[in-house]
């Protein structure tokens, strides 16, 4: 009871952190981070709070396995109040409301969604936008859409648990995936003697690489106090550099020097990494190649159409490659007993329909439903393999534009001409491309395993992330609609008058919506190919590396630089270097070596740029507007 009872604390004081750093001071998105700034924050304490308390209270001494499940539920519970998941739902469920306007179709789009889907009040909704001074939260208007949507959360959220108990058998023990970023934790949380501080942590040249990023921060934040002090800044522009047709088609070539990413990115098979920042220059030249033929289409060469169809291909070369285990599971599910296989093939069956169902409650045909959910679950699978087999520390690492990608390449005649509640309940699901509650399965893969490898029972931990999720969405909604009503949502997380970034993105995806809605389009060739070309390249890579030993490219790699190259190519790029190097010149032994200081620079990053940096900035509330600071 004393671990739900410390959870619940630190998940509710980690959401009042996301929540005021990243939507009221803007200081940063700490909540997206892989591990959560607040997770990592919590460990951090009781790591060096253990020691102590052996001293003068031995008895509530947490052990090794309760720190981890305490991890493991923070970082569940905190990742609701993350830029992800609630804070694209709230705005998803107001949006039509405030911004209709006569001739913008906002109205009309609205009218096809079911009453008890959105908060009604016209005030209500005016108030979170505006603010109400001295007034508090209308619950009474909020408890049913909420009710709702946390039902839905729950369905999906025990669905991809039970796909990701079903899977790990054959990701673990059979194809003997490494989860990088549970390695990490436990090595952290580990001590060779059994007490004091752990191995990792005593070595030196992992201070070297903390010490690393914490100067690249402090002199970051020194930059934007005094623009005299030199700093490497985030991001260095080299498409600037090309400005002359065709080679300004490199434009935006974008060299993102994040120290976690380089860090972590150390941990990546080089075959992953090499295929990464190959394929964003190759994307990057196919734009060159198209100026070069006269074609100005700026959506060429389509990456994120490629993204959604190499995710998809990619799921269904994975359940292919585990259908033996598959076989099996059913098996046993059909002939057993009410163990943990029927559960879990029963789980992922039932929660499949009941998506499917409510998605069905909010307006959409049974087929759209069917193709919809189905996209959704394969991206969440494909990218919870990516995490175990990569380590990849950004949860945005798939096609966050599926919702537009979806609807854009189907077109309005098909989706909305018959039945405009489909093109409807596409909007209300919008959020669910643009954020990352599905793929939340990646946390729950890496926790069930990490589970295994410290010794908590399977079912305690699946038990905890539920426990987690809970407390998570109760805390998400409270300090969200706290914020919104106070401050008003139109001047939240950098917004001025319309409000900040996920408002402005979920007003988009209703706009797109409701211009199907008035003037539907027929489906798009060009998308629709390009879907397709993505799916093919992924297959064909797969194919490669079956018949080949050695090819060196990796569909993975492919699917995660068309949905996210631009911000992986360059860190990976130097960690795939550095990798390669301290490989020829001095074998496993020097890599070995050598990786403490890469998760040094992984760990500076996240203790100064988001422990430290987001603490001060949520204490002055004006801080934001020197450095912000990015972890998806």
């Amino acid at each position: 009871m004393h671990v739900v009872v410390l959870a619940a604390l630190f998940i509710f004081l980690g959401a009042f952190w996301g929540v005021h750093s990243s939507l009221i001071t803007y200081a940063g998105n700490i909540a997206v981070a892989v591990p959560p700034i607040p997770a990592i924050a919590m460990l951090a304490l009781l790591l060096v709070a253990n020691p102590v308390l052996r001293r003068v209270a031995p008895a509530i001494v947490p052990s090794r396995s309760e720190m981890l499940l305490l991890y493991a539920m923070a970082c569940v519970g905190v990742q609701m109040c993350s830029v992800g998941v609630i804070r694209h739902l709230m705005p998803a469920l107001t949006v039509a409301g405030y911004f209709a306007e006569p001739g913008n179709g906002l109205a009309e789009l609205r009218s096809h969604v079911p009453a008890w889907a959105m908060p009604q009040g016209t005030e209500t909704i005016r108030g979170m936008y505006e603010g109400i001074e001295g007034a508090s939260v209308p619950w009474s208007d909020w408890a049913g859409p909420l009710t709702f949507w946390s039902l839905f959360m729950l369905v999906i959220f025990l669905t991809t648990l039970c796909a990701a108990w079903a899977m790990r058998p054959q990701w673990t023990h059979r194809e003997k995936l490494t989860y990088p970023l549970v390695d990490v934790v436990l090595r952290v949380t580990s001590s060779a003697s059994g007490a004091g501080r752990p191995t990792l942590l005593r070595d030196p040249v992992m201070w070297i690489g903390f010490g690393v990023a914490a100067l690249h921060n402090v002199l970051n934040i020194l930059h934007a106090f005094n623009p005299q002090t030199p700093c490497l800044g985030s991001v260095l522009e080299l498409g600037a550099l090309f400005t002359e047709r065709p080679m300004s088609g490199l434009a935006p070539l974008i060299f993102y020097h994040r120290p976690e990413l380089i860090g972590l990115g150390y941990l990546v098979p080089v075959d992953v990494g090499l295929t990464v920042w190959v394929s964003h220059l190759l994307l990057r030249l196919t734009r060159v190649a198209a100026l070069m033929g006269g074609n100005d289409n700026p959506a060429l060469p389509y990456p994120d159409e490629q993204s959604v169809g190499a995710y998809v291909a990619l799921a269904a070369i994975l359940v292919f490659m585990a259908r033996g285990h598959l076989r099996r599971l059913f098996r046993s599910a059909i002939c057993g007993g009410w163990g943990a296989h029927r559960i879990s093939v029963l789980g992922v069956i039932g929660g499949f329909a009941g998506t499917v169902a409510m998605a069905m409650a909010l307006g959409m045909k049974l087929g759209w439903a069917l193709l919809f959910v189905s996209m959704v679950y394969a991206i969440a699978f494909v990218h919870a393999r990516i995490r175990a087999e990569t380590g990849t520390p950004v949860m945005s690492v798939f096609p966050w534009k599926r919702h537009d990608v979806f609807v854009a390449s189907l077109g309005g005649r098909l989706l909305g001409r018959r039945a405009p509640a489909n093109l409807a309940a596409l909007s209300m699901l919008g959020w669910l491309g643009r954020g990352h509650f599905p793929e939340l399965m990646s946390f729950q893969l890496e926790d069930l395993e990490m589970a295994e490898r410290a010794g908590i029972r399977l079912r305690r931990m699946a038990s905890g992330l539920l426990v987690a999720l809970l407390f998570g969405m109760i805390a998400a909604y409270w300090w969200h609609l706290k914020a919104y009503y106070g401050y008003g949502a139109n001047v939240l997380e950098g917004g001025t008058t319309e409000g900040g970034y996920r408002v402005h993105v979920q007003h988009e995806i209703f706009l797109g919506a409701a211009r199907q809605l008035l003037s539907p389009t027929a489906p798009d060739p060009a998308r629709c190919t390009a879907i397709g070309v993505g799916g093919v390249i992924v297959t064909v890579m797969h194919a490669l590396r079956v018949w080949l030993v050695r090819f060196p490219l990796s569909p993975l790699g492919y699917a995660m630089t068309a949905a996210y190259g631009y911000l992986l190519w360059g860190p990976f790029l130097v960690a795939s270097v550095a990798k390669i190097t301290t490989l020829k010149l001095g074998g496993a032994r020097l890599y070995q070596r050598v990786e403490p200081a890469f998760l040094g620079l992984a760990l500076g990053q996240f203790m100064t740029a988001g422990v430290l940096w987001g603490l001060l900035a949520t204490i002055g509330p004006d801080m934001w507007q020197y450095y912000h600071v990015t972890f998806d």
